[in-house]
């Protein structure tokens, strides 16, 4: 299971060697376009704020325009925003408004500006912002948010904020549940999934191990009792056609530290990031089911690898498992319930489901 921590960024992110006095010591540009930017959002000049942004690293001027908009009038704190040297140690969410939180990544020069504000419920929220360097005219690449997270009462706070501002991209429907009298395979096939080097294990890899790994990501929430489902979702630009990726909690049998207990994939040809949907980062790429399986594989190859398919309808298909796993449940094992769904256009692997629940 991962364990690793969200941990506030101190320091400027570059894999050159910008030095965090380039902010302030000859580069004014850079200063300025922060202290316009800034400028823009204390008198709710939202549009401008949004035009402030480079190309590409938001998906509109108006979309942008309409989440800045958002979190102001969801957090009141833009008037009070003033500039802090670092930001103070501990946990924290965080999310963005950029779809380049990364710029380092692709060895790309940045500078990063921090802030903080009093929110209207008397409590500190802390922002980054990250500017170019390169060029004339410094533009914005991110901006974003961090919820101190440091005790459950602040943790939970942060992520009810974070849900509110970021409303999230549900997981695309799927015509049918599983059907455990229909399954046909003889073994469960369906229990993990790679990414990169990250190994994503159901129903024990939970929702904070995965963003805490991201370090970015809006735990959202739709439906009550037994159609309660959380998620994050999370932009793969590094496959090509563009993907849409949802790692999924069920609301009952995920409990109360949401375990992953599935995973929505989806092609998206032009998608880019988004603030509910950030990108993916590079090294949690490539992306393959325990079988090999994924978005990229031949429709019939998946078919080779997975046997008698268990239900179909439509352009879906399915493969399920139901069976016994060790565990103690009125003298006997427990039930285990898996299956992977493959919705297939054109010859292709549209969108695919896996999901796996063991249960009493």
């Amino acid at each position: 299971m991962i364990t690793r921590k969200i941990r506030w960024i101190a320091a400027l992110v570059v894999c050159t060697s910008l030095a965090s006095s380039a902010a302030t010591n000859g580069n004014v540009s850079a200063t300025e376009v922060a202290r316009t930017f800034v400028d823009a959002l204390q008198h709710q000049h939202y549009k401008q704020a949004a035009a402030m942004f480079a190309p590409g690293s938001v998906d509109s001027i108006t979309s942008t325009e309409r989440t800045l908009k958002r979190i102001d009038s969801s957090l009141g704190g833009f008037s009070s925003m003033h500039p802090i040297a670092a930001f103070p140690d501990g946990k924290s969410v965080k999310v963005e408004v950029s779809a380049q939180p990364r710029a380092a990544s692709n060895g790309q020069e940045f500078v990063q500006l921090r802030y903080v504000s009093t929110a209207t419920d008397g409590q500190p929220v802390f922002y980054e912002l990250n500017l170019t360097t390169a060029g004339a005219s410094p533009q914005i690449l991110s901006f974003g948010l961090h919820f101190p997270a440091t005790d459950a009462q602040s943790s939970q706070r942060a992520n009810q904020l974070s849900s509110a501002l970021f409303a999230g991209t549900p997981p695309p429907a799927i015509p049918f549940s599983s059907f455990p009298e229909n399954a046909a395979l003889q073994s469960s096939p369906f229990s993990e999934l790679m990414m990169g080097g990250l190994r994503v294990i159901l129903e024990q890899t939970t929702l904070d191990d995965m963003r805490a790994v991201v370090s970015a990501g809006v735990i959202a929430h739709q439906g009550d009792a037994g159609a309660s489902l959380y998620w994050l979702c999370y932009t793969n630009l590094s496959s090509a056609p563009a993907e849409r990726i949802w790692m999924l909690a069920d609301g009952e049998m995920g409990g109360d530290g949401h375990r992953i207990t599935g995973v929505s994939a989806q092609r998206l040809p032009g998608a880019k990031a988004t603030a509910d949907c950030p990108a993916l980062p590079a090294k949690l790429t490539p992306i393959r089911l325990a079988t090999g399986i994924w978005l990229d594989t031949l429709p019939q190859l998946a078919r080779t690898k997975l046997g008698k398919v268990s239900f179909k309808r439509e352009n879906w298909e399915s493969y399920g498992y139901a069976g016994k796993a060790p565990g103690k449940c009125d003298g006997g094992n427990l039930d285990l319930t898996s299956f992977l769904m493959l919705q297939v256009e054109r010859g292709r692997i549209q969108s695919l489901r896996i999901n796996k629940i063991t249960s009493c």
